[in-house]
């Protein structure tokens, strides 16, 4: 997956957002221009490794709390703390970022008939919803580590019941204490998630929901 960044000079400012008391954190350089982050969108090929079907999924827009779903990088120091990196920030929110690539992901698997995002007037089957429970960097030792969790359900439109549920938690060591190395963990850690929601679908939908 590819980092894209575009640095944009800024007045220095500071986000103070905490749990329990938290502090905003330079990543790295003492750097006073703002840089953003986009997650990258290389895909998996998944050929000859999941079983297309005759099924039309809708993928619903990620949801989050109002601190997770933010532009602002969220750093821990301390358990049951939070708080924003100053001077990096996310082009989308995880929410909306994650959307669009697990839309990619689902879509380049070949796994449906077709696949729509929320707000399509394009008929489906089944609804796949998302939750982020945890994104963040956890540098209570450094440079640390990021935190990713996210649970998924799959659910069919017609009988309105649910088919399957899974968490997907992946926490990817960070290489060095500066933002980039940050981001780089991130992408790693939803790249690893997209691919295993990828392989659970292929388990958790039957051939037909008709079946289901």
């Amino acid at each position: 997956m590819k980092v894209y960044r575009v640095i944009i000079c800024s007045f220095v400012y500071c986000a103070i957002v905490s749990v329990v008391g938290g502090c905003s954190f330079s990543l790295g350089g003492g750097s006073k221009n703002e840089v953003y982050y986009v997650l990258g969108d290389d895909l998996e090929d998944f050929s000859g490794s999941v079983k297309e079907r005759d099924i039309r999924l809708l993928v619903g827009q990620a949801e989050a709390d109002r601190f997770v779903d933010s532009h602002r990088i969220i750093f821990s120091k301390v358990k049951s703390t939070r708080g924003y990196y100053r001077y990096a920030s996310w082009v989308e929110t995880p929410t909306r970022r994650f959307s669009t690539l697990l839309g990619k992901y689902i879509e380049s698997s070949k796994l449906f008939r077709t696949v729509t995002r929320q707000n399509s007037s394009v008929k489906a089957d089944v609804l796949l919803r998302s939750e982020f429970l945890e994104f963040y960097h956890d540098v209570a030792s450094t440079p640390g580590r990021v935190k990713v969790s996210v649970v998924l359900e799959l659910v069919d439109l017609k009988s309105r019941l649910l088919i399957s549920r899974r968490y997907f938690v992946e926490m990817i060591p960070v290489s060095s204490n500066n933002a980039n190395s940050a981001v780089d963990s991130f992408e790693k850690a939803i790249e690893s998630i997209l691919s295993k929601v990828v392989y659970w679908l292929n388990e958790a939908v039957p051939a037909d929901v008709r079946d289901s």
